[in-house]
């Protein structure tokens, strides 16, 4: 075995050092120790076709995306990060090249006020989209802002626009594709990794329309993945290469807009708009969105809005704090966007967090019944003729047995009752019983997930998970998933319960004989 040239101790502090490095995504990006960046790619001259200019922290750099070349002030901790590959909107690259132009020559007045920005971003959007609430033009307008800050945030909620034809959802889109951090299009035609390589090369707003949201479509279980991951800082989706067959990751966590005409399966990591149909005038005004040159002065006012005022940000989002009726999830999930109107609208904060309460207070109350509804289907598809009749006392044990929180029949009523599938009610000397409608409960299964849309038996699609050790289906987010489980889901309760005996076994195998 022939001698390392290099000293152990050497090779060892090297790697450490480039283990504290700080890698910055070329096109925008935040870490605490450098600050905020955002970046262009400079393509004019054939030889500079790989360097980056970038923005950070109020000095302008160019700088190799290979990390090959480093600026003389570039802060020794920080490198650019080899990202496969990059795209920027034109738009948006000629924003940030005119701004290092002005910061380069040192220009006064560059930077606009925070009300101005604010302002014409809200204006705009009134203009063309309409809702009968006004605080969704507020809550609107800081997510589009709050699109060019996200870096900073540890989550940022998708915006899910939900309506039916001719509500303004492609309307809102199409204003969202003009406004936000580098956008994409309308995306109608979702490809499979394609997808994610676009979210991790433009760390930009993917924009997506889909008509109808089939779960039993891979490419949609791919918009599935993107959204579940991709709304919370360091979001990676994992891939096999069809080529080499090894396992690749992709960097998923930027902003991203969906509209449907139904609900979605994971609305807890979006904030949900339902549109409206607009007066006559606003159809009128349509036609002259694609042409509106005002929305060009929209994008470099935010731009330069966002150099200049990240810091108030970072200190907006660290102050927020929970209230009695926003916690948890919905909290972490409305905070980006309450930090943001804190620092553009503070006028108008009190009035978002309002809004917000009324949400995810609304947002609870559903989550338990869509819980609920899912367990009473679970249970109905056990059955295989058209009709069945069953006390309501019955199906309510049987659903207990799988949401176990549920404590009386009410909230099994009610959702009997959403679900629409029950035929008529008798009221016998056991209790209330109900005719139940089998094949409408095995459709509803079908459009929830809960079976596949091509079988009736027992094969179950990948996001309707059931329980490693009891079997029974797991409705809650309190689940685990490790090696004593071999990576399967569990609920929370069965995995401390087995996990706790199969440390007793250990330790009393470990006890000496006499």
């Amino acid at each position: 075995m022939s001698e390392v040239p290099f000293h152990p101790l050497a090779v060892i502090n090297l790697q450490l050092e480039q283990s504290r490095t700080v890698l910055l995504h070329p096109l925008i990006d935040y870490h605490e120790e450098t600050g905020f960046s955002i970046g262009t790619l400079i393509d004019s001259v054939p030889e500079t076709a790989k360097i980056n200019l970038i923005i950070l922290a109020d000095s302008v750099f160019l700088t190799d995306f290979e990390a090959t070349e480093i600026p003389e002030r570039f802060p020794k901790k920080a490198r650019l990060k080899k990202v496969r590959w990059l795209d920027i909107r034109r738009e948006w690259s000629y924003a940030i090249l005119l701004l290092s132009k002005e910061l380069a020559e040192k220009a006064e007045n560059i930077f606009p006020s925070k009300e101005e920005a604010f302002q014409k971003t809200l204006e705009i959007l009134k203009n063309y989209w309409y809702h009968s609430d006004p605080r969704y033009y507020t809550l609107v307008t800081c997510w589009i802002i709050g699109t060019y800050f996200h870096p900073i945030f540890s989550f940022y909620p998708a915006l899910n626009v939900q309506g039916q034809r001719e509500t303004g959802k492609s309307t809102l889109l199409d204003i969202l594709s003009k406004t936000c951090w580098n956008p994409t299009g309308r995306e109608t035609a979702i490809r499979g990794a394609d997808i994610f390589r676009t979210v991790e090369g433009t760390k930009g707003t993917y924009i997506i329309d889909i008509t109808k949201f089939n779960l039993n479509n891979d490419d949609t279980k791919d918009v599935v993945d993107l959204i579940e991951v991709g709304t919370e800082k360091g979001g990676v989706v994992r891939r096999i290469n069809k080529d080499t067959l090894k396992p690749q990751e992709f960097e998923v966590y930027s902003p991203k807009a969906i509209a449907t005409r139904y609900e979605l399966p994971f609305t807890v990591k979006c904030l949900r708009i339902l549109t409206e149909r607009a007066p006559k005038e606003y159809s009128q005004k349509r036609a002259q969105l694609p042409f509106d040159p005002q929305f060009k002065e929209i994008i470099n006012l935010l731009v330069r809005a966002t150099v200049k005022y990240w810091r108030e940000i970072v200190q907006a989002y660290k102050s927020i704090q929970q209230t009695d009726k926003l916690t948890g999830r919905a909290f972490n999930y409305w905070a980006p966007i309450l930090a943001v109107c804190k620092v553009f609208n503070p006028e108008g904060y009190n009035e978002l967090l309002g809004l917000a309460e009324e949400y995810a207070t609304s947002q609870k109350a559903s989550d338990k019944l869509s819980e609920v509804e899912a367990a009473l289907l679970a249970v109905l598809t056990e059955y295989s003729q058209p009709t069945t009749t069953i006390l309501l006392k019955t199906l309510t044990e049987k659903v207990q047995n799988i949401v176990p929180w549920v404590q009386s029949w009410h909230i099994v009523k009610s959702a009997l009752q959403n679900l629409r599938i029950t035929l008529r009610t008798y009221e016998t000397s056991q209790g209330v019983t109900y005719q139940i409608d089998l094949q409408k409960a095995q459709e509803k299964a079908k459009q929830k997930g809960i079976i596949q849309a091509d079988e009736t038996e027992e094969n179950q699609d990948p996001y309707f998970k059931h329980c490693y050790f009891c079997g029974k289906p797991i409705f809650t987010d309190d689940w685990r998933a490790d090696e004593y489980t071999e990576n399967k889901p569990t609920h929370a309760d069965c995995y401390r319960r087995i996990t706790e005996q199969m440390k007793k076994d250990s330790t009393s195998n470990y006890v000496s004989s006499p």
